[in-house]
């Protein structure tokens, strides 16, 4: 059986280098949904909502109103972060960016760095498990993995 829950309000920035029209700094209202899949335990549930939406908040607490950069050069500079991004441009930030161990910062790598730290979260009785990133209302990416 499967069963699911969203954290709902992840507010970030980033940018694509490269990119037309996101390589510019935006930012996003995202959503993040999990679903897990497993057997009905003695409780009768697979796995408590309050346990699965917790350990997605923290998740993805780090990244809520923040910028999000990838691994690249980025080094304080005063009170600010100096971001050299792809393109080579110099991206002044005011508040702490979030630094991600992924290439760039798109739905597609969010949604598989989400679950992959979900992983070792997972109790044993847990078979599968799905993420899907939103970055807009109308527009994800999901990871999926499998015991």
């Amino acid at each position: 059986m499967r069963v699911g829950v969203a954290v709902r309000g992840i507010y970030y920035t980033h940018a694509i280098a490269g990119h037309p029209k996101c390589g510019r700094l935006h930012g996003h209202a995202g959503r993040v949904e999990l679903s897990v899949d497993g057997p009905l335990q003695s409780n009768g549930m697979v796995e408590d909502f309050g346990e699965l939406k917790h350990v997605l908040r923290q998740m993805t607490e780090p990244l809520d109103h923040r910028t999000l950069v990838p691994d690249a050069e980025i080094h304080p500079e005063g009170r600010r972060w100096v971001w050299k991004n792809a393109d080579g441009e110099r991206v002044l930030l005011e508040h702490d960016p979030y630094i991600l161990g992924v290439t760039v910062v798109t739905a597609e790598n969010l949604a598989q760095w989400v679950l992959g730290n979900l992983i070792s979260s997972m109790p044993p009785s847990i078979r599968s498990a799905t993420v899907r990133f939103y970055e807009t209302d109308d527009s994800y990416a999901e990871a999926t993995w499998q015991r």
